[in-house]
């Protein structure tokens, strides 16, 4: 199993547990009774026929995915999808999924701060932020892995891909950015805050400025941060951060003494939210109070069979997409190659389940 090397996962979870890179994990796998150790008890001895290896080079990854020397490759570099996927013989040789493994870079908004407390301010701060072709901005995990039609992408493409993965790469076009920018400004006009003849937001007490909370690191965090305060910025918001590291961050984030911050979310798609998410909830680090969130969420607890928890999923994803409370910024999308000799992949939270890898005919 080839995974790129900067990707930092846990072994010893059955490769189940992503610890990915800043901003820094809120982990919600405590809270959940199935939690996203699927596999951990797999057998010991055919554990240690398998390994997991982390390459600098996606190129020679690829070439030992078609040697034989390796059956799977994870996130597979955006560059060497078209040209893997839609050589001759692909589909003789390889399968392929479209996978979005539930871990979430999101956007904290405090419900119980003045500021925080107006669903309409809320939606404008989030609004014009996150990737093309990402609907899904809320942090519950909808989608099942896609497996690929490899004959149908060597035929077309465009056409076969899955739709997410190709929007993925391109920019908001900037119809749809103006759009969001215009319905954003017009929610902060209707709370009180227009624009001042400088182009910042004012009321009589002062300009509207929010303070962003996070950890301070590089990377994807930095990257979030300075996108979001740019967002911010064109809309006439001025925006300051506090930063300190994630221990105290984290003690911020659960007092409720911030207005917005960065986390990283990491779920299970069986992951029970009501800790995070119910006004009773004991890690409610949004403050949100919400009856109708509250329901769904109950009603997930309550649900004794797969098809009642995915209704009730499904209505705490739309809860939370009306109340604007936490907002993902961005979450993987990325393409899984499996060699054709190995049999009935089983996912978990959108990663192969190590324990039940098995040889065609073995």
């Amino acid at each position: 199993i080839a995974l790129p090397s900067g990707d930092a996962r846990d072994v010893e979870a059955a490769v189940l547990v992503c610890h990915g890179v800043q901003p820094s994990v809120l982990s919600l796998r405590d809270l959940t009774e199935e939690g996203v150790q699927a596999g951990a008890d797999a057998d010991a001895r055919a554990r240690r026929r398998r390994s997991v290896g982390a390459e600098d080079d996606p190129a020679a990854s690829l070439t030992a995915l078609r040697r034989g020397e390796v059956d799977i490759f994870a996130d597979v570099p955006r560059g060497y999808v078209r040209d893997e996927l839609t050589r001759l013989g692909a589909s003789r040789r390889y399968q392929a999924w479209v996978l979005s493994p539930p871990r979430f870079d999101v956007l904290l908004l405090n419900a119980d701060t003045a500021l925080g407390a107006d669903a309409g301010v809320r939606a404008a701060l989030t609004m014009t932020l996150g990737p093309a072709g990402d609907d899904a901005r809320v942090p519950v995990d909808l989608t099942a892995p896609r497996m690929l039609d490899l004959d149908g992408l060597r035929a077309d493409f465009e056409g076969a891909m899955d739709a997410r993965w190709l929007a993925r790469g391109g920019p908001v076009a900037a119809s749809t950015r103006a759009a969001r920018a215009g319905e954003a400004g017009a929610r902060l006009d209707a709370a009180g805050w227009p624009l001042d003849e400088r182009g910042v937001r004012r009321r009589d007490a002062g300009a509207l400025r929010v303070v962003l909370t996070w950890d301070g690191a590089g990377g994807r965090a930095s990257s979030h941060a300075a996108n979001v305060r740019a967002a911010w910025r064109m809309l006439g918001v001025n925006s300051s951060v506090a930063t300190a590291p994630w221990s105290y961050i984290s003690t911020l984030f659960s007092r409720g003494d911030y207005v917005a911050g960065l986390a990283r979310l990491r779920t299970g798609e069986l992951a029970d939210l009501y800790p995070l998410l119910h006004r009773a909830g004991t890690r409610n680090v949004t403050r949100v109070s919400d009856l109708q969130l509250d329901v769904a969420l109950e009603s997930y607890r309550e649900a004794t069979v797969r098809a009642g928890r995915e209704e009730a999923r499904a209505a705490v994803a739309a809860r939370l997409a009306a109340l604007r409370v936490m907002h993902v910024l961005d979450r993987p999308l990325e393409v899984l190659i499996a060699s054709t000799r190995l049999a009935d992949l089983i996912f978990v939270d959108d990663l192969p389940k190590l324990d039940r890898l098995r040889l065609r005919g073995g």
